[in-house]
């Protein structure tokens, strides 16, 4: 079955004066296509010489793929242990408070970073 959207309203006469609005779909819900009476609408061979509604093309539906086509990758080597995580100084824990990389602890950022700045230069 085609399918065709609205693209300028009309009132359709033959359909018991339905109105159609732009970007509706042609027929309505529950009325029958009728093949010769989309065509008219579709071109400049109606009532008005001009057109209403455009055919809306639906792509071919692709062929599954089967299951067996497909092979999943398999990595060559799995690795229990997770990579550790890079911890990162100053650490913000909330409120304008910062955790330094010797636990100890500063009020703002700028005086965070120049306390760590301090604690990686002493090492």
């Amino acid at each position: 079955m085609s399918l065709y959207v609205v693209i300028k309203p009309f009132t359709d006469l033959k359909d018991g004066k339905h109105i159609y609005k732009g970007g509706h779909f042609y027929p309505r819900k529950g009325a029958e296509l009728n093949e010769e009476r989309a065509q008219a609408l579709a071109s400049a061979d109606n009532a008005q010489g001009e057109p209403f509604i455009v055919q809306v093309v639906q792509p071919e539906a692709e062929t599954p793929k089967k299951v067996e086509d497909e092979k999943p990758e398999v990595p060559e080597k799995i690795e229990d242990e997770k990579p550790e995580a890079v911890e990162t100084f100053p650490k913000h824990t909330g409120g304008g408070h910062y955790e330094l990389s010797d636990g100890s602890k500063a009020k703002g950022k700028e005086a965070a970073e120049k306390a760590e700045q301090a604690l990686q230069n002493k090492e």
